[in-house]
């Protein structure tokens, strides 16, 4: 991740920082590969889940699913992953 540019009509580009953006943003942005595992962990997410960024990339969603609605959420997610 780094850079990138947002086009408008304005003939000034603005650059934005992808990390700094994903960083600072008051909701949880967690992001994980096909095999469910999480590659991507803002501080809120450490905020709202209670895991901090290292204990959590790596880890399967079921870190914050709700064993109740895994098996759910993994029938869906496998299917999105098609």
């Amino acid at each position: 991740m780094g850079a990138f540019f947002i086009s408008s009509s304005d003939p000034m580009k603005t650059s934005v920082d992808l990390l700094q953006l994903v960083a600072c943003v008051g909701d949880a942005i967690i992001v994980a590969d096909a095999q469910e595992k999480i590659v991507l962990w803002n501080p809120a997410a450490t905020r709202i889940f209670g895991y901090t960024e290292a204990e959590a990339l790596g880890q399967s969603l079921d870190l914050i699913v709700p064993e109740r609605q895994r098996q759910r959420h993994n029938e869906g997610y496998s299917k999105s992953m098609e």
